[in-house]
């Protein structure tokens, strides 16, 4: 770890010639996909979403009675969509700009938060980012995964970054409370899901409150000026619906948790035929439940669908958020989402047991991360978007896990982490060759 200081640097130490290399590769990745995604347009959410800005921007958005989704994305899109309007230029390029550049600003943040620890895994975690092939794809689609992965991507740099400070025994400032309340709340509005992240949070401000890093009537009220987005969710539900709530009026809580044990995952399909490829869980369990007592009234049921979905999670047969064609290499894609998947376990429970991965803060918070994920995401309808954000968190856990091994070179930790990926890597391949088998869309 580097000296101690009393604040962070503006930007990350890592070399002018690393910056250019990791956007310039960043920029070139995501503008393929978008050369394929104008050839192969998107479908149904991304088009609903349009329809939703375009309707923002001729009525008002209190005008819009959308009970389904919250305001936060189409809100942004209709910026996006004035500014097209006034420069000429085209929407869905202004879009894809937009979004990765985003990406971009975020992976720079969490860079520099790495930078105070290891100059050599700043840079590393800036070019893995950069090469997030599963994140890409998504910055040229009117969907919310792209911001929404951006904005947990800063919350967890965030949260890095008031861990260091405490470290320095310096006061944490209220304007770092107020941005990652603000983050978490915008995520919220943008897409619901992502109320999962609100745990990570609690844990990171209660944790430093207990050490009196910072005070309860300065978190209290940075906490209150930041949830500005929730508020504004809940004056437009309130307006349109009569209903006090910052979540979506149209709840789909009870039909995901219903077609969550029904199927081990879902997906999109546009290579002809029905658009739906669900993967049934029929062959795998009694999928006959549609509320939470299912998981506990059959407990090895529920066991088995939930490994299955966590594998099935990472497992990523199709890198397109709307397939059209069946891909050339069918598991070399998942090739490297498992390795990266194992590594960020492995980290979650080094971290856990030895707190040597500093950069991730407090020794219980990558475990937090990855279990208020799975509460969330694996009892629900699961999609591979669904991952994006514990994928490029792991990410970053991977590159902490390598860091390690490579400066303290102790063999241990490398038997083990090697030893562990040559014994489950067969089982992902071998229960992904399962789900795989019960697509509806012929493989």
């Amino acid at each position: 770890m580097t000296n101690k200081r009393s604040s962070l640097k503006l930007v990350p130490e890592i070399s002018r010639n690393i910056v250019v290399v990791g956007g310039f590769i960043l920029f070139a990745l995501g503008f393929y996909f978008f050369l394929g995604q104008i050839i192969e347009p998107p479908c149904c959410d991304a088009n609903q979403y349009i329809e939703i800005a375009n309707k923002y921007n001729l009525d008002g958005m209190l005008s819009i009675k959308e009970g389904l989704r919250t305001f936060g994305y189409p809100w942004l899109l209709s910026i996006i969509f004035k500014i097209s309007h006034i420069s000429n230029l085209p929407a869905s390029l202004l879009v894809f700009l937009a979004q990765l550049t985003i990406y971009f600003l975020a992976i720079f943040f969490v860079a520099n938060v790495a930078s105070h620890y290891s100059m050599k895994m700043s840079a590393i975690i800036y070019l893995a980012l950069c090469i997030n092939i599963f994140v890409i794809p998504y910055a040229g689609v009117t969907l919310t995964d792209s911001l929404y992965v951006s904005i947990s991507i800063m919350i967890f740099a965030v949260a890095m970054e008031m861990d260091f400070l405490h470290h320095l025994s310096g006061p944490i400032t209220t304007n770092k409370v107020f941005l990652i309340s603000f983050l978490l709340c915008l995520a919220i509005t943008i897409r619901p899901a992502s109320i999962w992240l609100v745990l990570p949070v609690f844990y990171c401000l209660a944790r430093l409150i207990y050490k009196g890093s910072i005070g309860v009537f300065e978190t209290s009220l940075a906490l209150l000026f930041g949830s500005t987005p929730l508020l504004i969710q809940i004056v437009i539900n309130v307006t349109n619906f009569h209903v006090v709530s910052f979540l979506p009026v149209q709840d789909l809580g009870g039909a995901q948790i219903k077609w969550g044990i029904q199927n081990i995952k879902y997906g999109t399909w546009l290579g002809g035929g029905s658009p739906h490829n669900y993967y049934p869980s029929s062959n795998l369990i009694n999928a006959t439940g549609d509320s939470l007592s299912w998981y506990l009234n059959n407990r090895l049921d529920a066991c088995k669908l939930l490994f299955f979905k966590l594998i099935g999670a990472f497992d990523f047969d199709y890198l397109m958020p709307y397939p059209y064609h069946q891909p050339r290499y069918k598991w070399v894609v998942s090739f490297f989402s498992f390795t990266i998947f194992w590594l960020g376990i492995y980290g979650v429970f080094l971290h856990l047991y030895t707190n040597k991965l500093l950069l991730l803060g407090s020794r219980f918070m990558p475990l937090v991360i990855f279990i208020s994920w799975c509460s969330v995401s694996l009892s629900s309808a699961l999609e591979l978007r669904f991952t994006l954000p514990l994928i490029s968190y792991f990410i970053i856990v991977a590159c902490a896990v390598t860091d390690l091994i490579l400066s303290t070179r102790n063999k241990k930790h490398i038997y083990s982490v090697v030893g562990g990926w040559v014994v489950f890597m067969p089982v992902f391949y071998l229960v992904s060759e399962f789900i795989r088998a019960q697509s509806t869309v012929i493989q």
